[in-house]
């Protein structure tokens, strides 16, 4: 099941512009960056992110919720019989592995699982 809100991402086309913005004016503290692709930020108890549209399933627009899990296999095959689609599935290496689904209603989270 779901340990935390791990963090909210917003994929965008112009990384940087965002970026600076959540710095500048809510004053969010850097916590990690890759580049122009992804830009992480400290949130308190969870992180607020930016991230290149290549970043994200195809096709998402808006906030991207992510949630942590322990076993992503055992909550995909819950996601599927409860009429969610598996959107994309990617190993992130030593961040470990993302699931990006589409709940019936067509919102879309994130599930990661740590390596």
């Amino acid at each position: 099941m779901v340990k935390q809100l791990q963090n909210i991402y917003f994929p965008v086309h112009d990384v940087d512009a965002f970026a600076a913005f959540l710095e500048q004016a809510l004053g969010l503290g850097l916590k990690f960056r890759d580049g122009d692709r992804w830009v992480q930020f400290d949130c308190g108890n969870s992180s607020l992110s930016v991230s290149a549209p290549s970043e994200a399933p195809d096709g998402v627009t808006g906030a991207v919720p992510v949630l942590e899990v322990d076993d992503i296999a055992a909550v995909r095959e819950r996601i599927t019989q409860m009429g969610g689609t598996i959107l994309d599935e990617r190993d992130m290496g030593e961040h470990g592995r993302t699931l990006a689904f589409a709940a019936p209603n067509g919102n879309v989270l994130q599930l990661l699982e740590r390596a």
